[in-house]
């Protein structure tokens, strides 16, 4: 029981609800439980006026004591350096924990060596055995004790592989060595030869084992160790291990010639090449003839190879035969070989180009065409127009057309710039050659005709053509008159024509020139009226009045219209007044 009165000024803190201040206090002093049970403890709170009057308040609540957890913990790994350790925790508890604490006893992985999370993990930095350090807390605020367990994390194993060797073919086995040099024994070797399909090995006593090389093969035989695994751990502890033990099983030499192509005549000379294999010692002596010829020899400069430059100067086929190959050791090793390489030199093509001429604009396309000889068909030809970008065709045959359009007035000459023939090599030479297709324009037709276009009056009509190119030599007229029979036409340049009654013509003038070009019809509407007939009133007209006035009567046929008329009024007496021009004249005699 603990009793004092409550002083605001010792209120741990205050809080104002509904403008009511409510103070909050703490028991000063500490209370120990020694057993595990629900204590009921009782507060009476009394709240004293200023009056000396007051009222009391009772507070009951249950204390809940628990024991404290009972830290435990396991791990999941496979014992080796290069893997990362699951930490579990097992901690025996009523309440759930809510706060951990781990030491890993790593101090070399830094801050890593420390975890608050409940099941961490951790990669330890080194080999070796390490103290781990756990302990947590549950929600009540209990403790527990701190455990602690040791784990042991093994080094990874190394190991290297030797025995490298040179022997001849068929001679005793040599050994290639596997040998474990850190880890726990046994070992178990993974490797394979020239990076065939994997192999194992385990040593059976020691850190070593052996492993026979057969020579009945000759070759190089490269044995690559890939990893390795010790006995350490749950299930081995493994590295990748990369090395390499070479033994090498000399043949007797033998040898290839390579480099059969096809070539073009003066092209580059391709390379024979005479290869060796096995032997012992260079360099290696060739013989070989061509096209069954006297047998010749090459002999190789640097390392086990050499090359024949064949000439292509003269087209043909040439078969370059091996007979046979000797090294250069104490005993000269050789023996017959067999083998051939060709050399085709193809012939380079030529060829020609034709079709010069002369067309007018917008007649019928010619052609130029191209001609492919020697080589072999169909033939690609390289030409530009005027000095144009370049272009090709290509032949069906041994020929190949170009049409030449003609919607553009000018000279245009074809050049021929080279030739490809389909052979395998392609073979091409430099063209020269030309062809001139020249489009002429077309004379531009024109003409013009005199007036007034009146019905019995002579028309003439003028050429007003410019041709072009050349000189116009040809007019065609038709006056569209069919009523005047064969006047309707002319040929000649400038004619003259009278229409056979009025109305409206259309007069038609298509003109060629001397190149042989026609323009399109020309044509114009002519228009040809009927005469008027002029008519007038008589006035009634003393001497003394002042002016005798004159009506106009005239007609004519539409759609004519009387635009002038001229009055002669048979007083010359009266001089400049003896005439006018108004349609309705007065006059004063």
């Amino acid at each position: 029981t603990y009793s004092n009165p409550p002083v605001p000024s010792d209120a741990d803190s205050t809080t104002i609800v509904n403008g009511k201040t409510i103070y909050w206090y703490s028991l000063p002093t500490s209370y120990s439980f020694n057993t595990v049970g629900t204590f009921p403890v009782i507060i009476t709170a009394y709240a004293a006026t200023a009056e000396g009057c007051g009222n009391e308040q009772e507070i009951n609540f249950d204390l809940e004591v628990n024991n404290p957890p009972i830290a435990d913990f396991d791990w999941t790994h496979n014992g080796c350096v290069d893997q990362i350790v699951q930490f579990n925790d097992q901690t025996t508890t009523v309440k759930p924990t809510y706060r951990w604490w781990w030491s890993f006893g790593d101090p070399g992985s830094g801050a890593a060596n420390i975890s608050t999370l409940r099941n961490p993990t951790h990669n330890f930095s080194a080999p070796g055995t390490y103290t781990v350090r756990f302990s947590n807390i549950t929600t009540p605020g209990c403790l527990s004790d701190t455990i602690s367990k040791q784990i042991v994390i093994n080094p990874l194993p190394i190991a290297n592989v030797s025995g490298d060797i040179t022997v001849c073919h068929n001679a005793p086995s040599p050994n290639v060595v596997f040998t474990g040099t850190t880890g726990t024994a046994p070992f178990t070797f993974t490797y394979n030869v020239n990076n065939g399909a994997p192999q194992t090995i385990t040593t059976i006593t020691g850190n070593s084992v052996n492993v026979p090389v057969p020579t009945a093969v000759t070759g190089t035989f490269n044995y690559y160790l890939v990893n390795v695994r010790d006995a350490a751990g749950t299930a081995g502890c493994f590295q990748a291990m990369p090395d390499t033990a070479r033994v090498i099983v000399n043949p007797l030499p033998t040898a290839t010639l390579t480099g059969a192509t096809t070539v073009c005549r003066n092209a580059t000379a391709p390379q024979l090449t005479f290869t060796a294999a096995g032997g012992s010692v260079q360099p290696f002596t060739f013989n070989y003839t061509i096209n069954g010829g006297a047998v010749q020899s090459i002999t190789s400069t640097v390392g086990n190879s050499v090359n024949l430059p064949v000439p292509t100067a003269i087209a043909g086929t040439f078969t370059y035969d091996l007979l046979s190959v000797r090294d250069a050791s104490a005993t000269a090793c050789g023996q017959p070989q067999t083998g051939s390489a060709i050399v085709v030199v193809n012939p380079l093509p030529t060829a020609s180009i034709a079709g010069t001429t002369e067309v007018c604009i917008n007649g019928p396309a010619p052609t130029v065409s191209f001609t492919g000889s020697v080589g072999t068909a169909p033939y690609t030809f390289t030409y530009n127009i005027n000095g144009g970008a370049p272009q090709t065709v290509v032949s069906t045959g041994n020929t190949a057309s170009v049409i030449v359009p003609t919607t553009t007035a000018g000279p245009f000459t074809y050049n021929l710039v080279s030739v490809r023939d389909a052979s395998p090599t392609a073979c091409t030479q430099a063209q020269a050659g030309s062809a001139v297709v020249t489009v002429h324009p077309l004379p531009t037709g024109a003409f013009s005709f005199s007036a007034p276009s009146c019905a019995t009056r002579t028309i003439n009509f003028t050429d007003n053509s410019v041709p072009n190119v050349g000189a116009v030599n040809s007019w065609i007229w038709d006056f569209g008159d069919v009523a005047s029979g064969a006047a309707n036409s002319s040929a000649l340049q400038n004619p003259t024509h009278v229409f056979a009654a009025p109305g409206t013509y259309t007069v038609t003038l298509t003109v060629s020139n001397d190149e042989g070009c026609t323009a399109a019809p020309v044509q114009r509407t002519v228009t040809i009226s009927t005469l008027p007939t002029a008519a007038f009133s008589l006035p009634e007209v003393c001497l003394l009045d002042p002016v005798a006035q004159f009506t106009d009567n005239s007609t004519t046929v539409a759609p004519a219209t009387i635009s002038a008329w001229s009055w002669n009024f048979g007083d010359p007496a009266s001089g400049a007044n003896n005439t006018s021009s108004a349609q309705n004249a007065q006059h004063t005699y």
